[in-house]
């Protein structure tokens, strides 16, 4: 639906991608945007279905939605690409926001989570004027029953601003990223410019790759960020595709495998 006026159309569109296998954590996730201290008119949701929702998965997601005060729309796709970066990317032509939160199923946001990110990418600096995306700080939690694998390291992330060190550090290496894809509010049109510039929304190829490349793609395009002080964001280590080697450095991926991934033309620098 194209919005009448510039009142119709949210700040954020939140982009929630699912799959049947983590649908049960959408009560938690969805249960966060429904407490936003955010004026529920001002953000919507699209749930970005990989694959078709089976009946178990369905029931969980009507149940999610009950209650909810901003619109919802779901996409549901013919195949399960089993990457969240390819669900995102068909999601980008629903969204009428003019900035993109994305979240996964298993995430949980605190209730001040998109108000204070939408404040903090509002607010110009007087040197380098407005950022194109902001960060904050997150809260590592162990779902104990649904990661049994081995230890994580629970606790609060650090501050990592966007210092020329920091930004050095991450071009270097998935071990040196320090944005987490739940952390970040992105200018909508900054992810189609960085399209245009680039031939890509996010890395299509991998898994849990986009996080990462798509902040250091910013960077290397010249783009700015900026770091929050604040714990906004609940982090539930739900499954074993993430490992933290610290509290400073979030690993998306072992660097054996980048080198691999690159070497098969499956990420491009």
């Amino acid at each position: 639906m194209t919005p009448k006026n510039y009142t119709d159309v949210p700040w954020i569109s939140v982009v929630l991608v699912a799959h049947n296998g983590d649908a049960k954590y959408l009560l938690r996730s969805l249960a966060s945007l429904k407490a936003q201290t955010l004026d529920p008119s001002q953000f919507e949701l699209i749930i970005s279905w990989d694959g078709k929702a089976d009946e178990t998965a369905n029931n969980y997601l009507v149940d999610a939605c009950q209650g909810a005060k901003f619109p919802i729309q779901i996409l549901e796709s013919d195949d399960n690409t089993g990457y969240y970066t390819v669900p995102r990317n068909r999601a980008m032509p629903l969204t009428r926001g003019f900035y993109i939160y994305n979240m996964d199923a298993d995430n949980e946001i605190a209730p001040a989570h998109l108000a204070i990110l939408l404040d903090e990418i509002r607010k110009p600096h007087e040197e380098q004027g407005w950022p194109h995306f902001v960060y904050s700080r997150r809260r590592i939690i162990k779902d104990p029953e649904a990661y049994k694998q081995k230890e994580i390291r629970e606790g609060d992330s650090p501050l990592r601003e966007w210092t020329p060190e920091n930004i050095a550090a991450l071009q270097q290496s998935p071990q040196n990223n320090f944005v987490d894809t739940g952390d970040m509010l992105v200018g909508r049109s900054v992810l189609y410019e960085l399209a245009e510039r680039t031939g890509m929304v996010w890395n299509t190829e991998m898994r849990r790759f986009a996080d990462w490349e798509l902040v250091r793609r910013m960077s290397l395009n010249g783009m700015r960020g900026r770091a929050v002080d604040a714990i906004t964001n609940l982090y539930h280590v739900t499954g074993g595709n993430v490992s933290f080697r610290s509290m400073a450095d979030l690993v998306a991926i072992p660097v054996e495998m980048y080198d691999q991934f690159k070497a098969e033309g499956k990420i491009i620098a």
